[in-house]
């Protein structure tokens, strides 16, 4: 009854069902709908940030040179 659970997607349901209050975050079609009927929290994130960021051409730019140098080194 004290536990929190954070899910987009309704293959989680049954751990959602599991907490005293589940929420339905930036959820799929599914989840939307049972959280609807459900009565349970929704949030809604805009713009949220990625959990892997791809390296800027700067940087791979850079780990090149740092490497041909060592080649060029060694």
């Amino acid at each position: 009854a004290e536990s929190y659970a954070y899910s987009d997607s309704f293959t989680d349901l049954p751990m959602l069902e599991a907490v005293g209050h589940p929420t339905a975050v930036n959820p799929d079609r599914a989840l939307k709908k049972t959280a609807l009927e459900r009565g349970w929290e929704i949030l809604s994130f805009k713009n949220p940030e990625p959990l892997f960021q791809m390296p800027s051409s700067r940087d791979v730019g850079i780990g090149t040179g740092v490497v041909a140098g060592i080649a060029a080194v060694a």
